[in-house]
């Protein structure tokens, strides 16, 4: 957020660690998978030379080593705040899968619901789940095998079965793009310099109205 009165900004300095950290961590794979090299695992050392293109273009443009360095300093600092909440957020999600709630919201979601309200009920469900959990594929991983099955079984239709797989797909997407414990959110949030709740706050009254249509949509394309 700070600019060193010596520095003299140019689009290079974003585009040249950013093609540093993909050739390294790409080519070696492409060699490997030509049977060219035997390791093209070089991802760590992407990220380490990345960085030194950065702080090389810094130092080289104008701006102070000293100033270069604790630039560093403070962006690990940064990042480590995000990894340790990113942490938090995995060992969350992996306390509700072993809990199975999901199994047990959908096992509910079959006794209590008329067919004409799966979707809009899949959709929320989803929501509910991936919000809950950060993840919009665990969300797939946990409603699909049950939701798909219980559609079918309501109205052995494919258009009605198409419906409802777009249901949990939207809705599971909403709850991870929206959840404070999803890795998208907490690493956008971090890495714009914006706080992670606000970043939260801002997004949920969009998402939200959007959601509501579709449940609405998804309503009237099964009447």
């Amino acid at each position: 957020k700070e600019r060193h009165s010596g520095y003299r900004p140019a689009l290079i300095d974003f585009a040249a660690p950013i093609l540093v950290l993909i050739g390294v961590a790409v080519i070696p794979r492409l060699l490997q998978s030509f049977g060219w090299v035997r390791n093209g695992d070089w991802i760590s050392e992407a990220f380490a030379l990345s960085v030194l293109t950065a702080v090389l273009i810094c130092w080289r443009r104008g701006m102070p080593l000293a100033a270069v360095i604790d630039g560093f300093v403070k962006g690990c600092g940064a990042v480590t705040i995000g990894a340790l909440i990113l942490a938090l957020a995995v060992t969350i999600g992996e306390v509700s899968k072993q809990l199975h709630t999901a199994d047990w919201v959908v096992a509910r979601l079959h006794d209590n619901t008329p067919a004409i309200l799966l979707p809009a009920a899949l959709t929320f469900v989803s929501m509910a789940i991936g919000f809950a959990t950060g993840t919009s594929w665990g969300t797939y991983a946990v409603v699909f095998p049950l939701a798909m099955p219980l559609a079918w079984a309501m109205r052995p239709d494919e258009h009605y079965a198409l419906v409802c797989f777009g249901a949990v797909v939207g809705g599971a997407v909403f709850g991870d793009q929206c959840s404070p414990i999803s890795d998208t959110t907490i690493l956008s949030s971090m890495f714009s310099g914006c706080d992670l709740l606000d970043h939260v706050r801002t997004q949920l009254p969009l998402a939200l109205a959007v959601a509501a249509c579709a449940a609405i949509a998804s309503t009237l394309c099964v009447l």
